[in-house]
């Protein structure tokens, strides 16, 4: 019944090798998991943007209709100010029209809540819209 400690020890160490492989094994599954989530939609993407670039060049496409990847990409960072700014502007503009939209939906929805008559007029238009 009472082992000698050196067996102890020596259990001890293979069960925290045994523990520390598993570690290693799950994290590198993990890691191929990932991977695997991953690595199809970057290939495709840039397989797709390769494709794009080789097609504007082979077909000496116009710039103005079908710019390569890397005129693109050579005007954003060239310019990066101009974009910065109208992407403000969009985007001022986009949460502008969301707090009307959805400062519309609560009155409307507030008059439902309080008006039987509201309510069955505008359900309809309510489930149309949505």
């Amino acid at each position: 019944m009472n082992r000698p400690l050196i067996g102890r020890a020596r259990n001890s160490s293979r069960s925290k090798s045994r523990a520390a492989a598993q570690s290693a094994h799950s994290r590198r599954a993990a890691a191929f998991a990932v991977a695997g989530y991953l690595l199809p939609p970057a290939v495709a993407l840039t397989l797709a943007v390769a494709a794009w670039e080789a097609w504007t060049r082979a077909a000496d496409v116009p710039v103005y209709l079908v710019p390569a990847p890397s005129v693109v990409l050579a005007r954003l960072f060239g310019d990066i100010g101009y974009f910065a700014l109208h992407g403000g502007i969009t985007l001022a503009e986009a949460l502008g029209g969301f707090a009307l939209g959805s400062a519309a939906a609560f009155c409307g929805a507030t008059l439902m809540a309080l008006s039987r008559f509201l309510e069955r007029s505008l359900l309809q238009i309510d489930i149309l819209v949505k």
